[in-house]
């Protein structure tokens, strides 16, 4: 009682319907003659088929006598009106998607062009490492390792150490003030990247002095370090081969060297203000002492 027909490209065409009688034999025959006009002249002239998820690519019509257009997107959403010369296109899921244009003439006649679009995923650009530093003094940042891509390391108001591709790089802090640190990760067969921004505070450099006192010494003996007092900070003492008698936190320390060999005294400073840390270590020599034996004198 009904058929769907897919016309083809001929300008006209004819419908027939026979009708029979199945106990009689006797039929009737009906003729309807279709006019098939051509649909509208649809494609889409200029687009990226390959992006990244999050990218916003454009898409334009190739020029035509019908001005409306409408485009449907899978994998991504359309960022203007859908009835328009061009599309924009903000992706935003990974794998296949497609832009379609549909035209429609006055004659309810539809032209399609679809293009597919491989929507590719990005590396996510993270890193750790200290936003708070000291004018002069270096700082390590990291980020996680993910295969198949690659670094790039930016830093505004300090200078990088070492190779600025590799997943962690040290930062050599300039003067005081306000820095920047940015990584850039992209996979190598894409160039599908993201970045990251940290905001770096550079403090002015705590004032280090030099330790005070004898670097080289005896096991067992007690000697006395000292630095110039640093207002408005607060000091820490730490020694290997020795033990520090008394307080460790006095800007004047005394030490027991109980073991001969390699010895360290060291210092950390830190300011009461921004907790900024500075620090400073002198090696020491620990000289063995002799050791005095002699017989004993019964009768004297």
């Amino acid at each position: 009682s009904n058929v769907s027909i897919q016309w083809g490209n001929y300008e006209s065409a004819v419908l027939q319907l026979i009708q029979k009688n199945m106990l009689t034999g006797c039929s009737d025959t009906a003729l309807e003659y279709i006019y098939i006009r051509p649909s509208p002249e649809t494609s889409i002239s200029f687009g990226k088929i390959k992006v990244c998820v999050g990218e916003i690519a454009e898409y334009t019509a190739a020029s035509s006598t019908i001005a409306a257009n409408e485009w449907n997107v899978l994998g991504g959403s359309l960022q203007n009106g859908s009835d328009a010369a061009r599309a924009i296109v903000l992706w935003t899921t990974v794998g296949a998607g497609y832009i379609e244009m549909v035209k429609t003439d006055e004659y309810g006649c539809i032209g399609r062009d679809r293009r597919t679009v491989t929507v590719n995923p990005v590396p996510i650009a993270q890193f750790t490492g200290k936003t708070n530093v000291v004018s002069g003094k270096t700082a390590l940042y990291k980020s996680n390792f993910q295969s198949a891509t690659a670094s790039l390391w930016r830093a505004n108001g300090g200078v990088i150490q070492q190779d600025s591709t590799s997943d962690s790089v040290l930062v050599l802090w300039g003067k005081e003030g306000i820095g920047e640190l940015r990584l850039v990760k992209y996979f190598l067969d894409t160039d599908c990247s993201d970045t990251s921004t940290k905001v770096i505070t550079v403090n002015p450099g705590l004032p280090t002095e030099e330790i005070q006192g004898k670097d080289k010494v005896c096991d067992n003996s007690i000697d006395e370090y000292y630095i110039k007092e640093v207002p408005n900070t607060y000091i820490k003492w730490k020694v290997n081969s020795g033990k520090i008698i008394g307080a460790d936190n006095g800007f004047i320390v005394q030490v027991n060297w109980e073991q001969a060999g390699s010895g360290l005294i060291k210092y950390i400073l830190t300011d009461i203000e921004n907790g900024n840390k500075d620090s400073l270590s002198k090696e020491i020599t620990v000289y063995p002492s002799p050791i005095v034996t002699f017989e004993g004198i019964n009768d004297v």
